[in-house]
């Protein structure tokens, strides 16, 4: 009896089966991703329950999500990505538990690139067994939901480019296993939590793009050892750089443009060795297939680095308010790929051997006071 059934990336492959029709197989795992889909959502899905994984991303669906989908059992790997889906969340599988799953790739879910709104449902919290998490390029609002710290093994949070306000809660540091956490470009405030020095298993931390005030928290670089990302681009970020920073050995993207920071620019960033050696960072990757992107400013423009980021060395720390000479100890990151200093009161000039940054395509230091 047919239990897996993997059609995918048949981009001229059209689905188009009665709405009445249903299948005399009881599937397991069903991949339809990058094929045509016709007459909307399956309806034949709704008599498969022992469904454990479910890919229909990028399969030409829209609308919303159909009210029997709710009662299904749990679908441990359901990848809607990269289609049209509009309305809320409260329509995902909600049945049963998610607890006996014996596949792989990993559980995630994955709702990325649609049309999605209204708040993220704490019925999704119910997931027990969760290491993917990507909501991100919707139109989702409200909080961020304080239950979403029950999902224990969740390694990847992206709920990047949404319509999401209020604080960062405090909960989020239950979630201990914690790779990659994207809040990048919503509407969320305030100082980040002291809770968050728990995830120290950090390689990606991305909350461009908000409303967050305060210091740059010193504990990023007493906690965060591992960072590869940080990322706090067009924030309300006051006071100085903190040189804890520098502690961050293996930081490759440092990012902290378009902030109200002030003060000198530290000269222990010579030693942030990412930026200067390469190395082999054991950057976590799932089986599951989302998308992990970081943007960044070159040559002024923004740019979407996705499967290729982890070559890219930049630093950007342009739109600020910060005085003195630039660093010579700066020219030591020779790895560095981008470097923009523009927009702020800095003073005196280039460093000289700036020529040894042999990797540099981008150098942005105008508005520079010479003396």
């Amino acid at each position: 009896m047919l239990k897996d059934l993997d059609a995918s990336s048949n981009t001229k492959l059209t689905f188009n089966v009665s709405r009445g029709w249903i299948p005399p197989f009881q599937l397991k795992s069903l991949n339809l991703s990058s094929c045509n889909i016709s007459n909307g959502f399956p309806q034949w899905l709704r008599k498969q329950q022992k469904l454990q994984i479910l890919v229909l991303s990028n399969a030409t669906l829209s609308g919303p999500l159909p009210t029997w989908l709710r009662k299904m059992p749990i679908i441990p790997v359901l990848d809607l990505s990269h289609n049209k889906f509009s309305g809320p969340l409260t329509n995902l599988p909600n049945g049963g538990n998610d607890k006996v799953y014996t596949y792989s790739p990993e559980p995630a879910l994955l709702l990325e690139y649609n049309l999605f709104n209204g708040s993220i449902p704490r019925s999704l919290c119910r997931r027990t067994y969760l290491v993917g998490l990507d909501l991100s390029k919707n139109m989702l609002s409200g909080k961020i939901p304080n239950c979403l710290g029950n999902l224990k093994d969740l390694t990847n949070m992206i709920l990047s480019s949404n319509w999401l306000s209020g604080v960062i809660p405090s909960s989020i540091a239950l979630n201990s296993s914690l790779f990659w956490l994207s809040l990048n470009d919503n509407n969320i405030i305030g100082e980040l939590p002291r809770e968050l020095a728990n995830l120290q298993l950090l390689q990606v931390l991305d909350l461009g793009d908000n409303k967050f005030s305060g210091n740059i928290p010193k504990w990023i670089g007493e906690k965060f050892i591992d960072l590869v990302v940080l990322r706090l681009h067009k924030n309300n970020f006051t006071g100085r750089i903190p040189r804890s920073l520098c502690k961050i050995s293996t930081l490759q993207i440092l990012d902290l443009a378009y902030n109200k920071l002030t003060g000198t620019i530290p000269r222990c960033v010579g030693k942030l060795n990412g930026m200067v050696e390469s190395h082999s960072i054991p950057l976590y990757h799932s089986a599951s297939d989302y998308d992990k992107n970081v943007i960044q400013g070159m040559k002024g423009v923004d740019l979407e680095y996705t499967t290729i980021w982890g070559m890219v060395y930049n630093m950007d720390l342009s739109s600020n308010k910060l005085v003195g000479e630039i660093p010579v100890e700066l020219t030591a990151l020779s790895k560095l790929v981008g470097l923009n200093l523009s927009n702020n009161h800095l003073s005196g000039e280039i460093p000289h051997n700036i020529g040894k940054m042999t990797e540099l395509f981008s150098l942005q230091a105008w508005q520079l006071c010479t003396f």
